[in-house]
């Protein structure tokens, strides 16, 4: 069997923090409008961001590289949930950023042809969750640094492999969202049953 190149994630990808929001920059003169990703706007379970929920604010940004891309990837930094999302339905007429909560994860030109980013996702997503978990800092709010982030290997086989991995990570988050799906209609379908019951019983009351 051939051997997997394990390649350190800071040599695959430009590592950035997300933007500071504190009022220097979002009082500032060279402030100007633009969607603002926080904590509270990341699906966990769908792995995406929800846009429809995301704000728009003023904000000065220092560097025109935290602005996000729709081939770059969103590493949740701070909580329990050290989850790694695609930027695929990301507008492109709008400006946004993530706030420092985040990490914006942008791959190095030189291993676009060998690099398949949904891989990646699935990677840190899966099977790299362990390693997050024993190098979190913090004593109430876990804390991935970018050091840490930069550190960890991601085994590189060949991009037709990276590809049958991304498609099947792909059919089992779909598999996932049609079962939370069915669940919300049961849900719904039992509590109308169990209200018409209620009902039925108060009319016998009366």
């Amino acid at each position: 069997m051939e051997k997997v190149e394990k390649i350190p994630l800071g040599e695959l990808f430009i590592i950035k923090s997300g933007a500071t929001l504190t009022k220097r920059y979002t009082e500032s003169a060279k402030a100007r409008p633009m969607q603002v990703v926080k904590m509270k706007h990341i699906d966990h379970s769908l792995g995406k961001v929800d846009w429809g929920k995301v704000e728009a604010m003023a904000l000065e940004i220092p560097n025109e590289d935290r602005l996000l891309h729709r081939s770059d990837l969103l590493f949740v930094a701070k909580g329990d949930r050290n989850t790694t999302i695609p930027l695929s339905n990301l507008s492109t007429d709008e400006y946004a950023v993530p706030s420092n909560h985040f990490f914006i994860l942008r791959y190095k030109r030189d291993w676009k042809s060998r690099l398949h980013l949904e891989y990646v996702v699935w990677y840190l997503n899966e099977a790299a969750q362990g390693y997050f978990a024993q190098q979190g800092t913090g004593a109430t709010v876990k804390n991935i640094s970018m050091k840490v982030l930069e550190n960890i290997e991601v085994p590189l086989p060949a991009l037709q492999v990276q590809q049958k991995i991304a498609q099947t990570y792909a059919l089992l988050q779909q598999e996932a969202r049609d079962f939370e799906a069915l669940q919300g209609v049961r849900k719904q379908i039992l509590k109308g049953v169990l209200n018409k019951i209620t009902g039925d019983e108060t009319k016998q009351k009366n």
